[in-house]
């Protein structure tokens, strides 16, 4: 027996889904403003017999979905020492106690985005990253105490 069979073509993500609202999604997932034109190939004219030329074909489109124009917030693992975990965590936790009034929940500080702030600071460096080999150079670069 195919799986085909037994769930009616559909896949698991789709399960429950109803027709009106699996179109919808397809639909939106090809529209032309998702995809771009990547290139065109015309195939050439060629003669053969001497006279007789055959016509071109119509023209080969290849088509690609365009990346998303925001970040997507990903998962990285890290291994820090214990002593710098703690000093986010304190120092999100008394970032977090500095307001006076309730923050609402997406405006909360937590480690990583003190992680976030650091990796902004290190992008507006002035540090030739050609020439750093390991982190004691760009500690040293950067101006910070061993």
């Amino acid at each position: 027996m195919s799986n085909k069979n037994r769930i009616g073509g559909m896949k698991l993500g789709t399960f429950g889904v109803t027709d009106a609202q699996q179109q919808s999604t397809t639909a939106a997932q090809t529209t032309p403003a998702n995809i771009e034109q990547d290139e065109i190939t015309k195939p050439e004219a060629t003669s053969s017999d001497g006279d007789r030329t055959i016509a071109p074909s119509k023209p080969k489109t290849t088509r690609r979905a365009k990346p998303p124009q925001s970040d997507k917030l990903v998962t990285v693992n890290i291994k820090i020492q214990k002593s710098q975990q703690q000093w986010l965590s304190d120092t999100a936790q008394q970032v977090r106690d500095n307001n006076d009034e309730p923050v609402p929940p997406a405006e909360r500080v937590y480690p990583q985005h003190l992680i976030g702030v650091a990796i902004a600071l290190l992008q507006s460096a002035d540090v030739d990253w050609e020439k750093v080999k390991n982190a004691d150079e760009l500690k040293a670069v950067l101006g910070i105490k061993h």
